[in-house]
């Protein structure tokens, strides 16, 4: 269940990573270093929070 939210949200992390890495960086090398850097870091906040999300929806549900 969360694996399918967080799938939901790749496209999005990787465009956002992307976007974030050509605004601070003028070369390529540096942008495709960063982005990739960018990338691992939104994927984790977005595993984290659907992480949260589930387990508050369980404390809940009980």
């Amino acid at each position: 269940m969360i694996l399918a939210r967080v799938l939901e949200f790749l496209p999005l992390a990787l465009v956002l990573g992307t976007t974030l890495a050509a605004l601070r960086h003028g070369r390529m090398e540096e942008i495709q270093r960063k982005a990739l850097s960018n990338f691992g870091r939104i994927l984790l906040w977005l595993v984290l929070g659907c992480g949260a999300l589930q387990v508050l929806l369980l404390l809940v549900q009980d």
